[in-house]
């Protein structure tokens, strides 16, 4: 009899403890719901991020500032110019907006474990109103392929992301805003080169060649290339703000101009550094000076107005009249 009562007894212990571990569990499982952000600051409240990397223990953990003026995000130790706002928005997205998994760990050494410490981390972002950080991210090693370990600075919870955090760590290049010199093709109305005028319809959004004459065919493939590339120019690099001679701005290798629908002008020179194989661009009514490709630069630099237009059949024939009496005289 008092071994059943006993029996019973333990029965009833493990039941009690069951129930509690499942009821602990279900409590917990449901702080940790799919629908958590990993933070709850978001950057309309934030004036400025900073992003540290750590370099390892013999070099400066390597920092990038963004800072946000008049509703734009620029880089202020980068000639101020204005930041991607496709990146400063997936850090949004894709970062602080992030539904929180299950943790990974909660303990001091597990965010060792996982280097996501208050001194040994891989990234740590953090997000200020004025001088005040309003959220602190500390990001670590990887578990898997896109995913990384994280850490709020105010929690000892640790997180496996799905968050590719090596888009965190470029330096500032990485993040200048590629589209800053864009214009689109319904703001011009033409495009001055040195040896030819471009004229946009702005009925039809054809592109025409000042002046051509009705025995004249253009070329509508490569004027368009060419309008598309004097709008969108692509650059490596921004040089700063303040110019130098070794630039060669002072006698351009080239340079076209950009007359906008509202009358507006934008003149695009070209300078050519010597013993390089880039070009410096400026653009007047802008403060920067910037880095662009030999290859993109000489596509507009070489062109003219008859490599534009194809060859009428009188030319043609011009050409070969011209090549058989060569061929003639010297025969005899």
């Amino acid at each position: 009899m008092k071994s059943t009562i006993r029996l019973l007894s333990i029965l009833l212990v493990v039941q009690i403890v069951a129930a509690l571990f499942s009821f602990s569990s279900d409590e917990e499982l449901a702080v940790f719901t799919s629908e958590t952000p990993l933070s709850e600051v978001t950057l309309q409240e934030v004036d400025a991020i900073t992003i540290t990397v750590q370099q390892g223990d013999e070099e400066e953990n390597r920092e990038l500032r963004l800072a946000k003026k008049e509703g734009k995000w620029l880089l202020p130790d980068y000639y101020n110019f204005p930041a991607a706002r496709d990146k400063v928005d997936a850090l949004q997205s894709d970062l602080l907006s992030i539904k929180i998994p299950y943790p990974a760990g909660s303990t001091e050494q597990a965010a060792k474990q996982f280097e996501v410490g208050e001194d040994n981390f891989k990234t740590r972002v953090t997000l200020l109103q004025g001088e005040k950080p309003l959220e602190e991210i500390y990001l670590g090693s990887s578990p898997a392929f896109k995913k990384v370990y994280a850490r709020k600075s105010n929690s000892d919870t640790s997180y496996a992301l799905a968050y590719n955090a090596v888009e965190l760590q470029g330096k500032e290049r990485s993040w200048i805003d590629r589209t800053y010199l864009e214009l689109q093709p319904e703001e011009v109305a033409q495009i001055v080169f040195s040896d030819v005028t471009l004229n946009r319809d702005p009925a039809s959004g054809d592109i025409v060649i000042e002046g051509i004459t009705e025995q004249e065919q253009p070329k509508k493939d490569e004027i368009g290339k060419l309008f598309q590339e004097a709008l969108k120019v692509s650059y490596l690099d921004v040089l700063g703000t303040e110019a130098e001679e070794g630039y060669n701005l002072t006698t351009p290798a080239f340079q076209y101009t950009v007359k906008t629908t509202d009358e507006r002008e934008q003149t695009f020179a070209f300078g050519k550094p010597e013993e390089e194989t880039h070009y410096v661009l400026q653009v007047s009514g802008e403060p920067y000076f910037f880095k662009v490709s030999g290859f993109q630069a000489e596509k507009m630099k070489d062109v003219t107005r008859n490599s534009l237009i194809e060859e009428t059949p009188e030319e043609e024939e011009e050409v070969a009249e011209e090549s058989a009496s060569s061929e003639t005289v010297d025969t005899e």
